[in-house]
């Protein structure tokens, strides 16, 4: 069974380097997403506070954002 996935993979190698590379993606994708949700729900960590930075360098009233 060994030898038979060689032969298979010296003749189409392209067909395990692509579920490689699908595995590695969708990997990556729950590790990011995990990761984002992980930081949304972490309650012992105080957020980041919006600044008005940006819209004081624009000239915009600030008045009303929060």
């Amino acid at each position: 069974m060994l030898s038979n996935f060689f032969g298979q993979f010296y003749r189409t190698p392209w067909v395990s380097i692509a579920a490689g590379i699908i595995v590695f993606i969708a990997l990556s994708a729950f590790s990011l997403l995990g990761e984002g949700l992980r930081r949304q729900l972490d309650v012992t960590r105080p957020r980041a506070r919006r600044t008005l930075a940006p819209l004081r360098r624009l000239g915009r009233p600030t008045q009303g954002v929060s």
